[in-house]
C-alpha cells in the first residue's frame, strides 16, 4: 500500500475569514469549508468565525433584509 497525500495545493482556495465582531482577513482554506452567504449568516450570529469567498463579503456584512 502505497502512502498519498489527500490535501493538495489543489483543495485550497483564496477566502476571507470574518469575524462576528466584524473584523475581515485574507486566508486560504480548503474549498470544502467555504461557507455560503447564508451558512455564514448563521455562524455569525452564533459567535463563530466564517469563511466565505472574497465576493461574498459585502453580503454576508450588509445589514438589511439580506
Amino acid at each position: 500500500m502505497t502512502w498519498q497525500t489527500t490535501k493538495t495545493s489543489a483543495a485550497y482556495t483564496p477566502a476571507v475569514a470574518v469575524w462576528p465582531c466584524g473584523k475581515t482577513q485574507r486566508c486560504t482554506v480548503q474549498a470544502i469549508n467555504l461557507d455560503s452567504v447564508e451558512s455564514a449568516r448563521r455562524k455569525l450570529a452564533s459567535g463563530i468565525v466564517a469563511w466565505v469567498r472574497a465576493e461574498d463579503v459585502t453580503a454576508v456584512t450588509e445589514v438589511g433584509d439580506g
